[in-house]
């Protein structure tokens, strides 16, 4: 039996989700999920009331919220460093930031950033968590630094009481 199947290439966030079925397979190269509507529409939906608490409930790590001055910094590298802002970017919002603990999420600890970051700031704890767990914890971070992506974007969403910078 052949079954046809349509990839959606034009559709954007919105129509998706307000659709009252979805019959077609998601073109995930071309569903970029990250212009100004959907970032505002997704940061109030998680913003919410009712959802914040849920979220906060389930973090592990939720005894941290509002009880700490950390840093966290997140930079994505990997597949896409000749994206990344650079190691100046970092150094300079990391300068400008008061905080008792430096944290440094990476998908590459062994990159020339990272090393030149914890180079300047020797005590910076690199978070070897899982996913999940790294969002969990960066997001409970009173300072956040971001690099691009959706992981980073996630952690900003989640930082509910923090300061974020992107």
């Amino acid at each position: 039996m052949l079954i046809r199947t349509t990839v959606l290439n034009e559709d954007n966030y919105f129509s998706i989700y307000f659709r009252e079925s979805l019959n077609t397979n998601l073109n995930p190269n071309q569903a970029y999920f990250q212009s100004r509507d959907i970032t505002n529409f997704l940061h109030g939906y998680l913003h919410s009331d009712v959802v914040k608490k849920k979220i906060v409930k389930r973090n592990p790590f939720r005894e941290r919220y509002n009880n700490n001055n950390d840093l966290v910094i997140h930079v994505r590298l990997t597949d896409v460093a000749e994206h990344n802002a650079g190691l100046s970017y970092y150094l300079d919002v990391i300068k400008g930031i008061v905080f008792d603990n430096l944290y440094i999420a990476t998908d590459e600890p062994k990159h020339d950033i990272i090393t030149k970051i914890r180079d300047a700031y020797p005590t910076a704890t690199l978070l070897e968590y899982k996913e999940v767990e790294t969002i969990q914890f960066a997001s409970t971070c009173r300072h956040v630094v971001l690099s691009h992506g959706s992981f980073s974007g996630v952690i900003g969403y989640l930082s509910f009481f923090a300061n974020v910078h992107y």
